[in-house]
């Protein structure tokens, strides 16, 4: 959880905001998008049009906290999305995670690479088709993508690599929030990963390296 603040004439955040697998972001790395005089102009902020300030910060702190609360309630979603939008990076560029060592889990190597990351037609897309652009708020039934992505990989320690995912930022906007976060091995298959999700928790921008 967070709570804004009034400090110095603007708003400032402590705590932190749990985004699953994206990571936790502490308050340091979060910020929110725009002046006091910005965020009044916010469709989320209509409410407090003539509240003080500290009023303001109070509705604010409410409106994020919930957010987080969604993200929580739906993480498994939440989280499914953000290995998709990863995996079609890595399908799509022929990211190689094999060349890193410590993503590759060399018994379950096959001996030609070209057979590692599964045809199109073995299910992947029509997974994709759930996510992409898609909420993730409970209110579609979503496949398992991680479960797909474990047994179609093997030889990808997913582990590994979730466990060292550095969260960079996590900015709070009128009705979004957006996230940036990279690996820990060299940058190699998250490099300054970007998305944003909106109130229904849709990935609507996803960039990364």
């Amino acid at each position: 959880m967070i709570k804004i603040y009034v400090s110095d004439g603007g708003f400032a955040v402590k705590g932190s905001f749990d985004m699953g697998y994206i990571g936790v972001f502490r308050a340091d790395k979060i910020k929110l998008g725009g002046t006091v005089s910005d965020i009044r102009q916010w469709d989320i902020a209509d409410d407090y049009r003539d509240a003080s300030d500290e009023e303001l910060a109070e509705g604010l702190t409410y409106y994020f906290n919930s957010f987080e609360e969604k993200i929580q309630q739906n993480i498994k979603q939440v989280n499914d999305n953000f290995l998709a939008m990863m995996y079609s990076d890595m399908y799509e560029t022929d990211n190689h995670f094999w060349n890193i060592d410590e993503l590759t889990v060399n018994e379950k190597m096959p001996e030609d690479t070209r057979k590692i990351y599964p045809d199109g037609r073995d299910g992947f897309h029509e997974i994709m088709r759930s996510f992409s652009g898609r909420p993730n708020d409970g209110s579609e039934e979503k496949p398992d993508l991680e479960a797909w992505l474990r047994k179609s990989l093997p030889m990808f320690d997913l582990d590994r690599l979730l466990g060292g995912i550095e969260p960079e930022f996590l900015r709070l906007r009128d009705g979004t929030v957006s996230f940036q976060c990279s690996d820990d091995v060299g940058c190699e298959i998250l490099c300054g990963a970007y998305d944003e999700l909106d109130e229904e928790l849709r990935f609507t921008d996803w960039h990364n390296f």
